[in-house]
């Protein structure tokens, strides 16, 4: 008699973890937090994660590339609310030169560029950020061009195929949270 094989449910526990681990990643504002997911769909190459941390506040995330894609990349690009409308943020884990922009442009046009702190991030705000946004969703392909702090440029690429599905989803849930 075959036995069941436990590996879908090893892979659930795999992702799960992977994705608690990924957004736990210590950063500039504090040490790792612990989360409690409670919301985790993909779609293309864009994640919607929504947890809960220690503390009871609840928050929900669009990023690519998915964690689980995470490990063969350098970086994160993620959406996220902010006092005066979206943000959109990068987060490169390489050691990239500061004093070069960071650039993101959809279908190789449209080229917004940023400085990045020294932890690697940088963020588009406000109008960029609405402009940004706007041509994401309508985009095919995202690209992220940095200079690396040895002086090599590096070019990651993400698919927008599903960006738009995927930031309707993060838009409800996270409206959702509100009080």
């Amino acid at each position: 008699m075959k036995r069941p094989s436990a590996a879908p449910a090893a892979l659930v526990a795999l992702v799960a973890l992977v994705a608690v681990a990924f957004w736990a990643v210590p950063g500039p504002a504090g040490g790792a937090r612990a989360e409690y997911v409670f919301f985790y769909r993909t779609v293309g190459d864009w994640a919607v994660i929504c947890s809960r941390d220690t503390a009871g506040r609840e928050v929900c995330r669009l990023a690519a590339p998915p964690p689980v894609q995470g490990g063969a990349r350098q970086s994160l690009v993620s959406v996220t609310e902010a006092g005066d409308g979206l943000a959109v943020g990068v987060r490169v884990w390489a050691v990239i030169d500061e004093n070069r922009p960071l650039t993101l442009a959809v279908d190789g046009a449209a080229a917004f560029d940023a400085r990045a702190n020294r932890y690697g991030e940088a963020r588009w705000r406000g109008r960029s950020a609405r402009s940004l946004i706007g041509r994401m969703k309508d985009g095919r392909r995202l690209t992220l061009s940095y200079t690396l702090a040895t002086g090599g440029g590096a070019a990651e690429d993400l698919s927008l195929a599903g960006f738009a599905e995927a930031l309707a989803i993060w838009q409800r849930r996270s409206e959702a949270l509100k009080p």
